[in-house]
């Protein structure tokens, strides 16, 4: 007679057969042998992690009475926020089931504690229930070594629509980060194969020491944003504005990167933009506020249309 185990066992099998691998995305946090008991805990930890990948489940976020935190750990990762409300901890999408890095990484000197389980979800859509004016999440990360408030990471989706989040941004390893109708506030990254895109949206970077750093293969793509601070676009990355965007500080863009400004003002003055390491900028119906001008050095190639009026082009 089977066990209770083992048909828990085969049930699964059963289920994970009919997904197909290449949807998975990645591994699952727990693997089974033939004959061999399972736990229930292990069982559920699995269908959380496919629940997390291909379903949204919605939850309506009071900020006077309910925990986003704990929503997210309840499976919710759809948020509908209504208020003005400050965590503690980071907001994160992306495969972080450290059981399975528990596995890989066991037994190596380096590797001398376990790390704890992470539920985090695949995806996640936060939105403002009445707007970005009103509705805001600001997250006080307790990482200290990154200090990264809300993250996308390893094949990790975020979409924020209609929200103020006062916080530090990251993509990172084929991940994606979007805002809609929103104003960001603290340092943004993204890097490894990871992009941003930008629509109707305030970024103010100014505040955190910092640029907005495109990196290592990634792009921006930004239509009617408004960039308070640097920008630098670095090894083999992409920058692209359109449709009325304005721009405060200095873009820099190096090591075989692009940018593509279109219908953009860049306001900082002297050089607006550094073009340097086989990099290039195009820049079309743009305009240089404030007497700004392109430095060009080491290969940089520089091309606009007569529309735009750059102060000074030199070296390019």
């Amino acid at each position: 007679m089977k066990t209770l185990n083992t048909f828990f066992v085969s049930f699964t099998f059963l289920i994970l057969g009919l997904v197909p691998i290449s949807a998975m995305g990645q591994s699952l946090p727990h693997t089974f042998s033939a004959n061999t008991a399972a736990k229930a805990s292990e069982v559920n930890s699995n269908f959380s992690h496919l629940a997390n990948q291909f379903m949204y489940n919605s939850k309506t976020i009071n900020c006077t009475s309910d925990n986003i935190t704990q929503a997210i750990l309840d499976g919710y990762n759809m948020l509908i926020v209504n208020g003005a409300c400050t965590i503690s901890t980071g907001i994160y999408a992306g495969n972080q089931h450290n059981a399975t890095l528990n596995k890989t990484y066991a037994g190596e000197s380096w590797f001398t504690t376990s790390l704890p389980e992470n539920a985090a979800p695949m995806r996640i859509v936060l939105i403002g229930g009445t707007g970005k004016n009103t509705d805001s999440i600001t997250i006080q990360s307790n990482n200290s070594s990154y200090n990264i408030s809300l993250g996308s990471y390893n094949g990790g989706n975020i979409w924020v629509e209609g929200l103020t989040i006062n916080g530090n941004v990251e993509t990172r390893f084929n991940s994606q980060v979007s805002f809609w109708n929103s104003k960001i506030t603290g340092r943004v990254k993204t890097h490894y194969n990871s992009n941003i895109w930008v629509n109707y949206t305030n970024i103010d970077v100014s505040s955190s020491g910092e640029c907005f750093d495109v990196e290592n293969s990634s792009s921006l793509k930004a239509d009617n944003m408004t960039l308070t601070g640097c920008s630098n676009v670095r090894f083999s990355s992409s920058f692209e504005t359109n449709e009325q965007s304005s721009i405060s500080g200095q873009i820099t863009v190096e090591y075989n990167s692009n940018a593509q400004l279109n219908y953009t003002t860049l306001s900082s003055s002297g050089n607006s933009i550094l073009n340097k390491y086989n990099s290039s900028v195009i820049v079309n119906n743009t305009t240089f506020s404030n007497s700004g001008g392109i430095l060009c050095s080491t290969g940089a190639v520089y091309d606009n249309d007569s529309d735009s009026n750059p102060a000074s082009t030199s070296g390019c």
